[in-house]
């Protein structure tokens, strides 16, 4: 039950900030059902990169905070878009690839 709870509240926080995210970008996210995974960040990381058919290792790490006036919450978003969106990505953002 945890941990439908917890995909359940992923889903509504990550569709809410595509939605802000994609606006800020002024491009058009097409997202997949997020997942719940409770390991180390790297075991986590590499099952989402081999799901996901990626051969990259980069991803788009936004850190987050949900609060109020007695509980703080802090997070992590891991976009894991392709290389080619990727590039877009930042490329709207006034940035570039190395």
């Amino acid at each position: 039950m945890g941990s439908s709870v917890l995909t359940e509240l992923g889903n509504i926080l990550t569709g809410s900030f595509l939605n802000a995210f994609a606006e800020f970008c002024r491009l058009e996210f097409k997202p997949t059902v997020p997942a719940f995974a409770f390991d180390m960040l790297g075991a986590v990381l590499s099952s989402a990169f081999l799901e996901g058919g990626y051969f990259s290792d980069r991803a788009l790490v936004i850190e987050t905070r949900f609060y109020s006036e007695s509980v703080t919450i802090s997070g992590h978003f891991f976009l894991i878009p392709e290389n080619a969106a990727l590039e877009k990505i930042l490329q709207s953002l006034g940035l570039q690839l190395d």
